[in-house]
């Protein structure tokens, strides 16, 4: 719940602060959040730590597509996107293991260890941020071109002043007037209130767009698929089947892991729409 809520603040937070920033705070808080549960001997602090937590997961799960779109070219954007679906089903997977090599421990362990095997991640993440620089797109939000035109540079390992950076640096330019253009800024609410302007029956309107958008995401958690990641164990063990929970649950996040990558290539070679439907 907590990091579904979050994102409505992630995206303002990141328009002002910066994308990379933002993840990396979302690290910060996430590795707080860790720390109170590993260090909880009660469930209140147990939860309170995984609030905090959901907070910092909420923060980069919002941010991180972003800043990887902003940054990619064109032409491996949707790849780049499925590659981080697909780090995720590993990350499900590596839990399900953990959890399936802890499950006999009986002391605090049993929780402690796979909880503090999360800061790895978290501080992998964060700390390789500083080694990355911003989105070029936020400098040309906030005016500075000039550090736009290096951040591309950087990316695309061209010189400054070659046709390709000038080009690519124009497109952004002017897709940020465009939607300067597009959305009346009268103040932060209204701002808001922009995203449900428009009849639902106009294709090009914000509020058939914001529907479209919230449905998808909302269609797929409705889906039922993350009830056999978050509890799939406890299911496996009412239906009594013979078999180890825990193995069984591990398979399922390998069926996962491996039948993801076949979104790298079919994700450009026949579009996203064809791909849901």
């Amino acid at each position: 719940m907590v990091t579904n809520i979050v994102p409505v603040i992630a995206g303002d937070l990141a328009d002002s602060i910066g994308r990379r920033t933002t993840i990396i705070l979302g690290c910060a808080i996430f590795c707080v959040g860790a720390a109170l549960q590993c260090a909880s001997a009660a469930v209140k602090m147990l939860v309170g730590g995984r609030f905090v937590a959901g907070l910092g997961v909420g923060f980069v799960s919002a941010i991180i597509i972003l800043y990887m779109s902003e940054v990619a070219p064109r032409k491996v954007r949707g790849a780049i996107v499925s590659a981080y679906q697909f780090c995720i089903t590993i990350g499900i997977m590596l839990a399900s293991v953990i959890t399936y090599a802890t499950q006999n421990l009986t002391t605090s362990m049993s929780y402690r260890i796979p909880i503090g095997i999360q800061f790895a991640w978290a501080l992998i993440l964060g700390f390789g941020l500083f080694l990355l620089p911003e989105t070029p797109r936020y400098y040309v939000h906030k005016g500075e071109l000039q550090k736009a035109t290096q951040v591309l540079s950087r990316l695309r390992g061209q010189p400054e002043t070659s046709d390709y950076i000038t080009e690519e640096l124009a497109e952004i330019v002017a897709n940020h007037e465009h939607e300067m253009q597009a959305v009346t800024h009268t103040g932060y609410f209204s701002s808001w209130a922009n995203c449900f302007r428009g009849s639902i029956k106009q294709p090009n309107s914000n509020l058939r767009r914001t529907l479209l958008g919230t449905s998808l995401q909302m269609m797929q958690q409705a889906t039922g698929v993350n009830f056999i990641f978050y509890y799939s164990t406890s299911f496996f063990q009412l239906l009594d089947l013979g078999v180890d929970p825990f193995l069984l649950s591990l398979i399922t996040t390998l069926i996962n892991v491996f039948s993801t990558p076949i979104s790298f290539w079919t994700v450009e070679k026949f579009g996203r729409r064809p791909l849901l439907i």
